[in-house]
């Protein structure tokens, strides 16, 4: 049996040579020239050769194609003639020409090498990353234009083109933002009245009109932006994203079929199904080669980065974020909660409450590491402007003195300080409270640098951290009681007769030991004024007058029953 070697060989019987021109045709079927690895051959040659004169066509590289060929020419030419000379030249100055090469055309090399990179091969196996972006701000987008009760319309392209309704709107061709897509359906803006269409993760065009359904069975409640949508999915495989102005509810489309109440969460879930078309799971797949791709959840502290100056936080923002990574089990078996860090970037702050997206493509990981998942998605958060303002420093003591010894005067230096902070907040602050100070045992001055204290969180000291109290501790006042002092009544009228039940009470007073030893019992008067008062029974104030520096401290019985009866009974 004869065989052939080489691609061709793929015929194992002796081909017959005869002259009938069915046999001819017979044995070339039996034992064709070519196999189909060669047409397999060709076929990728040609391709290759096709791109690279297409790549190559208005720049200078066809000058260099031009002067290769012709190199290639002169080497196989000088073979052919026994041109030893020529040939031995070329053969040793190729090394040297292809590097002069890289180094004159870089920028062309550069620029084909990027222009393989975008081919659509690689371009499919890019996309589920930008996929993963873009359906987290549409699930952004459409979560806040829900709450606001703001009607949209979101149709993504998939396999079908939408050119047709694409040049039918406004073009834009911008990257997909949840601030885009809210300020394009704000009731203001210019571009509201139609559909937004995104196409290779991009907003493609701005206010395009999508045809309606005719479907007879649908019911009427659904408005134009949902028998729109309904209409675009049944011509073609797009996904349309639906949110009710009268009622700010999500829907999708799909081939024709509507869902609706959708939450934030459940439209996450549908558009990956709709959309990845399994593209990650292919791609980690290539990349592993075959190491086991594993999930885990960890909670991961949450920094916030790029506040503007000028606002101030209102309220308390969750410290950690929960993020579900994925990876090769190797690479994610040596990942800790320290390794990753969610960042928000709040540059884009204005005064007042709005969401701040979280997506995973903020979450940094080490290398080989994804984020599949960040929990919540978005953080609702507050800012006001910045105040600052000058509040009194109120010293704080802690403890008793020495038997005998009371807490006078207290001071701090400095007087005042300085807090900034939310501008409502800045408007109650009253005092800053010191760190407490003790006096416990002490008979004279106390003086100690203690540090400052606010009670709202949310603000904060603009310089001074601490200050320095001084306490004077001094003698504590005596105390003395002087019993039945008789009461006296004033101002009563010459006609009239007055009578206290009781006539006697009981003062206290309180004073210095100094000014006790120069006081005298009958300098302390205990009366009640009745002036103005006829006859009657009345219920009566006792008050004290004291001539010397002890004060009243108290009257006991507080007030008495008087009796005012005409001069003549």
């Amino acid at each position: 049996m004869a065989m052939v070697d080489g691609p061709s060989a793929i015929c194992h019987e002796p081909c017959s040579h005869q002259p009938s021109a069915m046999n001819w045709f017979t044995s070339f079927l039996r034992c064709p020239p070519i196999g189909w690895r060669d047409v397999l051959d060709i076929l990728v040659v040609s391709i290759l050769i096709y791109e690279v004169l297409k790549l190559i066509r208005g720049t200078r590289a066809v000058q260099m194609a031009l002067g290769g060929g012709l190199l290639v020419a002169l080497f196989y030419g000088s073979r052919w003639g026994h041109l030893e000379t020529v040939n031995w030249l070329i053969r040793n100055l190729v090394g040297y020409i292809v590097f002069t090469v890289i180094v004159l055309f870089q920028s062309d090399i550069r620029r084909a090498l990027a222009h393989f990179g975008r081919a659509p091969f690689f371009r499919y196996f890019a996309k589920p990353e930008s996929a993963e972006d873009t359906i987290e701000e549409l699930v952004v987008a459409t979560s806040m234009l829900s709450s606001q009760r703001i009607g949209a319309i979101v149709a993504l392209e998939r396999q079908i083109g939408l050119r047709t309704y694409i040049e039918g709107g406004i073009r834009l061709d911008a990257v997909l933002t949840y601030d885009l897509l809210q300020s394009i359906f704000l009731p203001q803006s210019p571009l509201h009245d139609g559909a937004v269409i995104v196409q290779d993760d991009r907003v493609a065009a701005a206010a395009c009109f999508l045809p309606l359904t005719v479907n007879p069975k649908l019911g009427k409640d659904l408005g134009s932006r949902h028998r729109a949508a309904i209409g675009l999915t049944e011509e073609n495989d797009s996904v349309a994203i639906v949110v009710s102005e009268e009622t700010g509810s999500i829907s999708i489309v799909v081939d024709g079929q509507i869902e609706r109440g959708l939450d934030a969460e459940e439209l996450r879930v549908r558009l990956r199904t709709l959309v990845l078309d399994g593209r990650l799971a292919l791609l980690v797949w290539m990349v592993v080669s075959g190491e086991e791709t594993v999930e885990r959840g960890l909670r991961v502290p949450l920094e916030l980065q790029q506040v503007p100056a000028g606002l101030e936080l209102l309220d308390e923002v969750p410290a950690t974020v929960d993020v579900r990574v994925r990876g090769a089990s190797g690479a994610l078996g040596r990942v800790g909660a320290g390794d990753v860090v969610a960042v928000l970037d709040l540059r884009s702050a204005r005064p007042g409450r709005r969401l701040f997206p979280l997506t995973p493509v903020q979450v940094r990981v080490p290398f080989g590491v994804e984020v599949a998942q960040v929990t919540p998605s978005a953080i609702a958060m507050a800012f006001e402007q910045s105040a600052l303002r000058e509040v009194p420093i109120v010293p704080a003591v802690d403890g008793r003195p020495a038997p005998g010894y009371v807490v006078g005067r207290m001071t701090a230096e400095p007087r005042v300080v300085e807090v900034i902070g939310p501008e409502s907040a800045v408007k109650r602050a009253t005092e800053v409270l010191t760190e407490p100070v003790s006096v416990t045992g002490a008979k004279g001055q106390v003086r100690e640098t203690v540090t400052l204290g606010l009670v709202d969180p949310s603000l904060r000291l603009k310089t001074a951290r601490s200050a320095l109290v001084t306490v004077q501790i001094v003698p504590a006042p005596l105390e003395r009681t002087l019993r039945n002092r008789p009461v006296h009544l004033r101002n009563l009228a010459p006609s009239l007769e007055a009578q206290a039940v009781p006539a006697a009470v009981e003062v206290a007073i309180r004073g210095s030991r100094e000014a006790f030893g120069h006081v005298d019992a009958d300098d302390i008067v205990a009366f009640i004024d009745l002036a103005g008062l006829g006859p009657g029974k009345y219920s009566l104030p006792v008050h004290a007058d004291s001539s010397s520096d002890v004060g009243v401290t108290r009257v006991e019985p507080a007030s008495v029953q008087v009796r005012i009866t005409s001069g003549k009974h």
